[in-house]
């Protein structure tokens, strides 16, 4: 009988487990020992740096014994953590897949401008520490997840890990077109499927249309899709 792996879940920034709220249950009854760790954005115990949220996801690893292999599924954000803890850690804990849903592996084109216009609006702030830290994380956000930054160059290094398997997620949505034209309302569709990578042989991925950001990790279309995929992937 083949073992189930674990599977970790790493949510986005703005977000807590709860994000997991429909998946987490799903994978525990299909089987999996599932691990849903909440990142410490908020109290900038971490920065929303990628490095920075996997070494927090290996503190938690480090408190569990864990059945092998590992999948790691990201949202948003949480997908770039997966591939940095691929890049950091991947000698150290078997990784044999991963699979990201909605994530920005190319960066974001409104990134530079959005956050130019929140910082400005919090500028009277000065004083404040709650708006320090605020702060401090929009300079990470802009910094992460600019279009073609220097570190979503630096995580797309993880795709060249032929023995690693990739499911890329993605979703758009035309009710959001204003926002993204070609997107869910947050990433666009080239950022979240990119052509230079699905191409590999060691990538696979599935779009879902008229599905917003904050939703594709909800649907059953998605749960259903992850699970043929681990149990494919397994064997």
């Amino acid at each position: 009988m083949v073992e189930k792996p674990t599977v970790i879940l790493i949510h986005g920034v703005l977000a807590t487990q709860n994000t997991w709220r429909k998946l987490l249950p799903y994978l525990v009854l299909k089987g999996y020992r599932v691990i849903a760790p909440t990142l410490p954005f908020e109290n900038s115990t971490i920065r929303p740096d990628p490095f920075e949220a996997a070494k927090y996801v290996k503190q938690v690893i480090n408190h569990y014994r864990f059945n092998k292999p590992i999948f790691l599924i990201g949202h948003s954000f949480g997908g770039l953590v997966a591939k940095a803890f691929l890049l950091k850690y991947g000698n150290e804990i078997p990784i044999k897949s991963i699979i990201t849903l909605a994530s920005p592996h190319l960066g974001v084109r409104w990134s530079k401008r959005i956050v130019k216009h929140l910082l400005e609006l919090i500028e009277d702030f000065e004083g404040d520490e709650k708006m320090r830290i605020i702060k401090w994380n929009f300079y990470s956000i802009r910094k992460v997840f600019s279009y073609n930054s220097e570190i979503v160059k630096e995580l797309n290094k993880a795709f060249e890990y032929k023995e690693i398997k990739f499911l890329l997620i993605g979703a758009y949505d035309q009710r959001f077109r204003m926002l993204t034209p070609v997107g869910d309302g947050v990433v666009e569709l080239d950022s979240q499927v990119p052509p230079e990578f699905i191409k590999k042989e060691n990538v696979e991925h599935f779009v879902f249309y008229n599905v917003g950001h904050t939703q594709i990790q909800k649907i059953p279309g998605t749960r259903d899709l992850i699970h043929r995929f681990l149990k494919k992937t397994v064997g």
